[in-house]
């Protein structure tokens, strides 16, 4: 996986990531029916932290 090698982190943890990211909708997995292949697609950009 791409984004594990470039992240330096595991597979699987990258694809945990990921599943949670896209339960926030922050990003939307392609999966490819004909492969286990998967391609994230970014949704937002920019964030607005507010604290209080």
């Amino acid at each position: 996986m791409e984004l594990a090698e470039l992240s330096g982190r595991a597979a699987s943890n990258v694809s945990c990531t990921l599943r949670n990211l896209e339960g926030y909708g922050l990003v939307k997995l392609h999966r490819s029916p004909d492969t286990r292949t998967v391609r994230p697609e970014t949704l937002v950009t920019e964030f607005l932290g507010v604290l209080d």
